[in-house]
């Protein structure tokens, strides 16, 4: 199904503004969000660029495996897969999406109701 691109632009929006949101709460103190690619299809998928405090390069984080729960009238983003250019960033995010980190947050982010409705036609 081809995507019309008003829908990929609110979509990618969507996920812009929920990166920020992610971001300034989590990792603030570490770095800033650069960028982001999303790219949708059969295999939707987020590419994402970090600059981190005392790194020299950019790391670059892929999001996939991405689906979108609806829980008691709620909506929420899972993320299955999470691929970073540092082996031990990877193993650091791997192991919060598979709930080893459980005790500081939830491994899925709630979203806006609309937002979620939205999100939900296209994952």
């Amino acid at each position: 199904m081809k995507i019309p691109g008003i829908l990929v632009n609110m979509i990618d929006s969507l996920f812009k503004h929920k990166i920020n949101e992610v971001f300034e709460k989590y990792l603030k103190d570490y770095g800033k969000f650069i960028d982001h690619e999303l790219i949708l299809g059969s295999e939707p998928k987020v590419l994402m660029q970090i600059e981190l405090n005392g790194e020299t390069e950019q790391i670059n984080v892929e999001l996939s495996e991405i689906e979108i729960l609806k829980e008691s009238g709620e909506y929420y983003l899972i993320i299955g897969k999470i691929t970073i250019n540092r082996e031990w960033m990877q193993k650091l995010g791997q192991d919060f999406l598979d709930g080893r980190y459980s005790h500081l947050s939830e491994n899925r982010i709630k979203l806006p109701h609309q937002s979620g409705i939205l999100l939900s036609k296209v994952f």
